[in-house]
């Protein structure tokens, strides 16, 4: 009976130091990659349908970013934001972007299934 009990405690300890391990190096990932996606260029950038590669429209950085942070704290760190129709009004009433934004994420679903738009910033010379 003893042993059992020794290598139940083992066990115990040996799952928290993993859990506790874990969520530290989980932590600095994330610390990492928000620190290389802080800054975008100044300007704005172009938006375009990631499958079809039609163009969009262009949004501020500000919106950009945005949705780049939300989208980070989810763990997806790429310039694609994908939304179904149920997900974008979701995204809508719990993140409460600003009106521009909504208005834009509305009017590229419109009409659409799915929608997978990507970013890039617009150069200026």
């Amino acid at each position: 009976m003893p042993l059992f009990v020794l290598f139940f405690f083992t066990a115990v300890i040996s799952e928290v130091l993993y859990q506790v391990l874990s969520g530290i190096i989980e932590a600095k990932e994330t610390k990492l990659k928000k620190s290389r996606f802080a800054h975008l260029p100044t300007g704005s950038c172009a938006v375009r349908d990631a499958r079809t590669n039609t163009g969009i429209g262009t949004l501020s950085n500000e919106n950009v970013d945005f949705l780049r942070k939300r989208f980070l704290e989810q763990g997806m760190d790429d310039n694609d934001f994908y939304f179904l129709p149920e997900t974008l009004e979701m995204f809508l009433k719990e993140e409460k972007p600003g009106k521009e934004l909504a208005e834009f994420l509305n009017q590229a679903m419109m009409g659409r299934n799915e929608i997978e738009l990507h970013w890039d910033p617009i150069k200026t010379m």
